[in-house]
């Protein structure tokens, strides 16, 4: 999920992608996560605690450690943001 180049609209100054970007609905991110730990939930409450914390480390990751950046394309609400990683960030391997 890697983003290099972001361009600027000059009419409404919003940020937008290039056409090749990946990145990722965050409301797609958190169902991802829910699947991926879909054999440790038992029941409704962990399911919502499980979901909570995951919207909890987006937040983090988009608001104090900026490593994701929320993108509003056009005149969409910014209530599910596609979320892209800082083209400056190293992904360490």
């Amino acid at each position: 999920m890697l983003w290099c180049d972001r361009g600027i609209d000059a009419t409404s100054r919003t940020l937008l992608p290039p056409p090749d970007s990946s990145g990722v609905r965050e409301g797609d991110l958190v169902n991802w996560y829910l699947k991926e730990v879909a054999d440790d939930i038992d029941n409704v409450e962990e399911l919502t605690e499980k979901k909570l914390l995951v919207e909890k480390v987006i937040e983090r990751l988009v608001q104090h450690d900026h490593i994701l950046l929320p993108l509003v394309m056009g005149e969409e609400s910014d209530e599910d943001p596609f979320l892209v990683v800082h083209p400056n960030y190293v992904v360490e391997t």
